[in-house]
């Protein structure tokens, strides 16, 4: 646009005939330089400042949202993520590939499980002469299920084949899960009465629009659980992948499973205080104290159930489910730690629904892998915030808050 002409940033600032392109460049300039600065996240990095902002998000965040676990493990991973993702409501532009769809995999994975069972379940109430569930025999049923489910949902042409590669690769896992289930049932025969699927996605608060998943009509509520977090009320909402009860003497006893096909999903303790892993203890409240209140059960334990990996892995030493109630003399008492770990989680909550009020959604993320299949991987600038050796949460938030609403003055005037 200048041509060969040379003039300073300056003159094009003050210049009627390049003032504009003068202040965007002069713009990009202060932009560059606050993220440039390594002590503090700022009003480029995701910070916000402006009253107006919070008053936004204090509304749409406020005491009767209802909040997604999985939605605040997003903002303890990644605030910026859950900016763009839930604040913005920005979806990635689909792809052009060949490829099986993850989600609905999941559900026919769901469906299949569930269906398996309440087969099991009723072949077991029926009495007289019953086959043995043997790992065979749960395989077998397996394959069965799964081909009757992907039968009752025809799909034509290139969706039909990918319909049928993902049949395969679940297919695939029958006889690993037959084993895992083996494992699983000789884990608690020394119950009262052994644990035993009962429900599947059983649910709290109102059903999802977009959901295929079928929720467990006997147990399932449009009433959301509530829980005091830190002096408020909060609501929350989720669906729990199954629920297995037993007895222990007169008392009702059960466990949370939530099913993973990745071989390496493990409980971490540590994780549970960050935020990371809010679902599992979160689902095993909400099933105490609310979907199964009226039977006054206990948790045992929450734990993965790694479709690939080891399914359950209880009594693993690091990765297993995690602990909520032990049994003592014959009977249920809350298990060593869970108090301490359910406050601090508790505590967490309250940190990260104040971050969302107050508008810090900062660029930053912990796992140094986040990009891998993270779709803001191109545009949120995690590896600048990284070569700068940024931190989130810093020493002193109050100085980021200040610092952005500096830039924002700046960029204003």
């Amino acid at each position: 646009a200048l041509g060969r002409k040379r003039v300073t940033l300056a003159a094009m600032v003050r210049s009627p005939r390049y003032g504009v392109a003068g202040q965007s460049l002069l713009d990009g300039i202060e932009a560059v330089a606050s993220r440039g600065d390594r002590r503090t996240f700022g009003a480029f990095e995701g910070l916000f400042s402006s009253d107006a902002v919070r008053a936004i998000l204090e509304r749409k965040y406020g005491p009767e949202h209802l909040w997604s676990p999985s939605k605040l493990e997003t903002y303890a991973a990644c605030p910026f993520r859950f900016f763009a993702e839930n604040v913005l409501s920005l979806t990635p532009a689909p792809e052009l590939a060949l490829e099986s769809d993850l989600a609905r995999r999941g559900s026919v994975l769901h469906d299949t499980l569930a269906r398996l069972y309440a087969r099991l379940n009723a072949a077991a109430e029926e009495g007289g002469p019953a086959p043995t569930p043997t790992p065979q025999l749960i395989a077998q049923r397996f394959q069965e299920t799964l081909d009757a489910i992907v039968g009752s949902r025809p799909r034509r042409g290139l969706d039909g084949a990918l319909r049928e590669v993902e049949r395969r690769q679940i297919a695939g896992w029958a006889e690993k899960f037959s084993r895992q289930h083996d494992d699983y049932d000789a884990a608690w025969r020394h119950l009262d009465s052994p644990l035993v699927p009962t429900y599947f996605e059983a649910r709290f608060g109102p059903k999802h629009r977009r959901s295929e998943s079928l929720d467990d009509a006997s147990l399932s509520t449009e009433k959301p659980f509530e829980l005091d977090v830190s002096g408020e009320r909060m609501r929350f909402t989720g669906q729990i992948d199954r629920i297995d009860v037993g007895r222990v003497g007169d008392a009702l006893v059960f466990n949370v499973i939530d099913y993973k096909t990745s071989a390496s999903a493990r409980v971490k303790t540590d994780d549970v205080r960050a935020g990371l892993q809010i679902q599992l203890p979160l689902y095993a409240m909400a099933a105490a104290e609310l979907l199964l209140a009226d039977k006054q059960a206990a948790a045992l334990s929450a734990g993965y159930w790694s479709i690939r990996g080891k399914g359950f892995a209880v009594g693993a030493r690091s990765g297993g489910p995690l602990a909520i109630g032990e049994i003592r003399d014959g009977k249920v008492e809350v298990a060593a730690g869970w108090t301490q770990l359910r406050q601090e989680l508790l505590a967490r909550i309250a940190e990260i629904v104040g971050g969302i009020r107050r508008g810090a959604f900062p660029v930053f993320n912990a796992d140094h892998n986040c990009g891998q299949f993270c779709p803001l991987s191109t545009g949120c600038r995690i590896g600048h915030v990284r070569s700068l050796e940024k931190t989130w949460p810093t020493s002193d938030l109050s100085a980021d808050v200040a610092d952005s609403a500096d830039d924002e003055n700046r960029n204003s005037s």
